[in-house]
């Protein structure tokens, strides 16, 4: 709502965190759900490169961004 409100408003920027953890249960009120929500309506920013060259998965090491991860691994 306050991204809708900022665009309304002329904002032609905004920052925020994408934070997230889980499992996510309904019923916890203080589950933040940034990391999935924010990049499906297209937030992007540098990701550590440091945590993704130790990503278990060797076909995630390099990527830049966030929406290179979500490219990568859509789930």
């Amino acid at each position: 709502m306050m991204a809708a409100t900022a665009y309304r408003l002329g904002f032609d920027h905004i920052q925020l965190y994408a934070a997230g953890r889980g499992p996510l249960r309904q019923t916890d009120p203080d589950a933040y759900i940034g990391y999935r929500v924010w990049p499906k309506f297209g937030f992007d920013a540098p990701v550590n490169a440091a945590e993704m060259s130790r990503h278990p998965v060797v076909s995630m090491h390099g990527l830049r961004t966030v929406q290179e991860v979500v490219a990568r691994t859509p789930e």
